[in-house]
């Protein structure tokens, strides 16, 4: 049944595969993102500041510069 199709399966799977580790990586970041509280800011400065303290809280020990 594969051989009466024009396309070879072994040139589309590597894309298939591609496509469901892609998927895969959006959902987790996805779930993620849904456990974090929402903030509100005014202004890039509000933006940098939340992604700095609570996006990667690592970054609050040193100085933007």
């Amino acid at each position: 049944m594969i051989d009466d199709n024009g396309t070879t399966l072994v040139l589309k799977l590597p894309a298939q595969m591609q496509k469901l580790a892609d998927n895969t990586d959006n959902a987790q970041i996805v779930a993620g993102l849904k456990t974090l509280t929402p903030v509100v800011v005014k202004d890039i400065d509000g933006i940098k500041q939340a992604k700095n303290t609570q996006l990667d809280p690592s970054l609050a020990t040193y100085r933007s510069c």
